[in-house]
């Protein structure tokens, strides 16, 4: 789950160059996505890249992963006996990473309207860094599923946005929602 963040963007990139140099339409599609992250308490960054097939006019399957870094705010304070180190001030950092399974319909024409239903893994990392000693990782690998509705604009390389909710199934009735807006490029 460690894989370094540009890889599946330089694939898109690669897949989208190969079928353009081709000159034929492939059935094959990226997408690659970066905007706000929502989540309780605070306001975070985030990126999705996605690599689609086309199974029929208008429908394709593919793989997205997304990569979201939740407010520092997004903890619950944790009592250390006296003897552990004190951890710094600040809160820990929070991650969210995920791999899912897509399915996407959009509209045909020079404006495309998209929906995305996405099903797969979440993983929630947890950094606490202490003033003396090593930081503290914990990781929580959990379900979720990702909803998306978008629109995009024409040609090969195509611009456009969408808003985004990812919901993480945590265990006992704990969910965590994060809500997003992103811009990005959509190729083929």
């Amino acid at each position: 789950m460690h894989v370094h963040r540009s890889t599946p963007l330089i694939a898109a990139v690669l897949v989208s160059l190969a079928a353009s140099s081709a000159r034929a339409e492939v059935p094959l599609s990226a997408t690659a996505y970066a905007g706000l992250a929502f989540a309780r308490p605070g306001v975070s960054s985030g990126g999705w890249v996605g690599l689609h097939c086309r199974v029929a006019p208008h429908w394709s399957l593919g793989a997205e992963g997304g990569y979201v870094v939740l407010s520092t705010a997004y903890y619950t304070p944790v009592v250390l006996p006296a003897f552990a180190p004190s951890p710094v001030v600040d809160a820990p950092e929070r991650t969210m990473r995920n791999v899912s399974a897509v399915f996407r319909g959009r509209s045909a024409g020079p404006v495309r309207l998209h929906a995305l239903l996405g099903v797969g893994y979440y993983e929630l990392e947890t950094r606490t860094h202490f003033t003396m000693g090593s930081d503290q990782v914990e990781h929580e690998a959990l379900p979720g599923f990702g909803f998306a509705l978008g629109v995009s604009g024409t040609g090969l390389v195509r611009p456009g946005f969408q808003l985004r909710w990812d919901e993480v199934i945590r265990p006992h009735n704990e969910y965590l929602d994060v809500f997003s807006f992103a811009v990005g490029l959509n190729l083929n």
